[in-house]
């Protein structure tokens, strides 16, 4: 397999392959972001999809070699993976106090795209420029700030450039079961139909099924209903129980604007008490 099938395999979308040098690019799953970076060097590259991958994927060509020149190569990729690795995490480092700033900046009041999911209340508001505001996602690991999504009024999303996304989590509610979802919307959707329903729950936004399907241990999976299935194939993946809303093409959001709170709620509980072990039935 040649190097640009390799990084096709693993997601990376590339127009003109270069040499020498780290290069980002869209993916197959964030075609309209550069989620994903490749460095090839003729007889040797690495690919990372960060949506999916916790660290970069090695290739090298089929040349036959010899034992010493082999050595070399594996010192060569050795060196390379270790300069990446450096570099990813100088850039991890930039973008949580990059995050902090925005954090602390942003202000309370109404955004476009929370009216467009269905709420008229507040969230955290940034202004990178005059007339441009941003909804601010903050995104922890382990509880510390690792990063922010920022959402435009029209709902096109990014992260924060270097910032680590693998094991980032926007949690809601403090106690119950744990139930994990892709999105803030369907999060935050889950979390007041359960409320509503008289069910506690911390329910974990992932930001992507990729991050949905490595993060989620133990509860269960409320997956979107894509027509790729792709998060079908996520919350699958994850071997917990999972919920998936009953017309294609939503996700829970669209299913909680679709029913009210009081009915997504009661219908999700219901669920939960038939699929879910420990979740009381009265």
């Amino acid at each position: 397999m040649n190097f640009a099938d390799f990084a096709a395999v693993h997601g990376l979308i590339i127009k003109s392959l270069e040499v020498g040098r780290w290069v980002r690019v869209p993916t197959t799953d964030h075609p309209r972001s550069r989620n994903g970076a490749y460095f090839f060097n003729g007889d040797y590259g690495y690919v990372q999809n960060w949506a999916e991958m916790m660290a970069c994927e090695s290739w090298r060509d089929d040349k036959p070699r010899t034992p010493r020149d082999t050595e070399l190569l594996r010192m060569r990729m050795d060196a390379s993976r270790k300069q990446h690795e450096q570099g990813r995490a100088r850039d991890a480092l930039d973008a949580s106090k990059r995050a902090q700033k925005i954090v602390s900046s942003a202000i309370p009041e109404q955004h476009a795209y929370l009216d467009s999911k269905g709420w008229s209340d507040t969230g955290l508001v940034w202004y990178p420029s005059e007339g441009a505001n941003l909804l601010v996602v903050p995104m922890r690991i382990a509880g510390s700030l690792a990063g922010c999504q920022l959402i435009d009024r029209t709902g096109n999303k990014k992260f924060l450039k270097g910032q680590r996304t693998n094991g980032a989590e926007y949690v809601f509610g403090a106690r119950g079961i744990d139930i994990w979802a892709e999105g803030y919307a369907t999060a935050r959707s889950i979390s007041e139909s359960l409320t509503m329903a008289g069910l506690p729950a911390r329910v974990h936004a992932c930001f992507s099924a990729g991050n949905l399907q490595r993060m989620a241990k133990t509860g269960v999976v409320v997956a979107d209903n894509d027509a790729s299935l792709t998060g079908q194939k996520a919350a699958q993946g994850t071997g917990l129980p999972y919920y998936l809303p009953e017309i294609e093409g939503e996700d829970f959001n669209d299913e909680w604007r679709r029913l009210g709170t009081f009915a997504a709620g009661m219908k999700l509980r219901q669920w939960l008490q038939k699929n879910a072990p420990r979740i009381r039935r009265d």
